[in-house]
């Protein structure tokens, strides 16, 4: 895993407009919910196949599993 620039956390610091540790610490646990919350998106779009609010796929899975559904009561 790479590791943050002194750069980046250089401009980090000049944005965060932070005042106290605790500035500090909530900055880093939005970081670290939104980094999360990317991670679960990427791992759906991975697992189901299409991305959020693709309609067009959301439709071909839901028929592909009617069709299996279908399928297995038949046999």
């Amino acid at each position: 895993m790479s590791k943050l620039s002194k750069e980046l956390i250089r401009q980090i610091i000049a944005d965060g407009e932070f005042s106290t540790p605790n500035d500090i610490g909530e900055y880093l646990k939005d970081m670290f919910k939104d980094v999360i919350q990317e991670m679960l998106e990427k791992e759906l779009v991975l697992e189901l196949g299409y991305e959020k609010g693709d309609s067009q796929n959301i439709y071909m899975i839901k028929l592909k599993i009617y069709m299996e559904l279908k399928y297995q009561l038949n046999m």
